[in-house]
């Protein structure tokens, strides 16, 4: 049985702006396409390919739904989390550099920090609006 998720002190207190929300979702199906791309370009036969291309994405979005995901089902702490997430979106972007699709590995790896890095900007900018902050 799964352990229900406790409030994490390094967590935001409050969601993602919509903006932000959606820019994540797509990062989210582009990691996924991603690494389907890569397994349809690394089999070796037609069938090595199409289980790759089925499997991998899979794998990945069982992976992100059960320790990344808001109803998580793997109670992680904050930096576990993150460390799944961006072992996941550093797996999309090194499939698709490894198949010669640099271009795409570089506009995937350039989003996908330029979204933590305003998750990063609006965590620390809610920690230090809390009273006693320093």
């Amino acid at each position: 049985m799964a352990t229900p998720r406790r409030p994490d002190p390094a967590e935001p207190a409050s969601p993602m702006p919509p903006a932000q929300q959606a820019l994540r979702f797509l990062l989210e199906l582009a990691a996924l396409a991603a690494l389907a791309y890569w397994g349809a370009h690394a089999g070796q036969t037609r069938t090595g390919a199409a289980v790759l291309a089925v499997l991998v994405p899979l794998g990945a979005a069982l992976s992100w739904g059960a320790c990344v995901s808001p109803r998580a089902r793997i109670a992680l702490p904050a930096a576990g989390r993150l460390a799944v997430e961006l072992g996941l979106f550093a797996a999309a972007v090194a499939g698709l550099a490894a198949i010669g699709a640099t271009r795409w590995a570089w506009m995937l790896g350039g989003a996908v920090l330029l979204h933590e890095g305003l998750r990063l900007a609006a965590h620390r900018n809610r920690r230090a609006d809390r009273p006693g902050a320093r």
